[in-house]
């Protein structure tokens, strides 16, 4: 599922896997208004978990990011881990 944000100078878009009643993140992307590429590409792999709500044990992914159409500009690890509390 994507979601979309739209303004006439720059558009975000996220895209969302649905695991349940959850939403996963797996990417994002930020378009600039006369721009061919996406300023900023970014994917999860896995996918994120739904950060609204408490999940069990340690997450930890890896991430890609582009930008300006350099593909893997960025590499690296994204860990969360949600509290007894529920907080993330």
């Amino acid at each position: 599922m994507w979601l979309e944000q739209y303004h006439p100078v720059r558009t975000l878009q996220y895209r969302f896997r649905r695991s349940g009643d959850s939403l996963e993140l797996v990417h994002a992307r930020v378009e600039q208004y006369a721009r061919s590429v996406p300023v900023c590409d970014l994917h999860f792999s896995p996918a994120l978990p739904d950060f609204r709500r408490p999940f069990s044990g340690r997450f930890s992914g890896r991430y890609v990011l582009d930008v300006n159409g350099q593909k893997s500009h960025a590499t690296g690890v994204v860990e969360a881990q949600s509290g007894a509390d529920g907080a993330t």
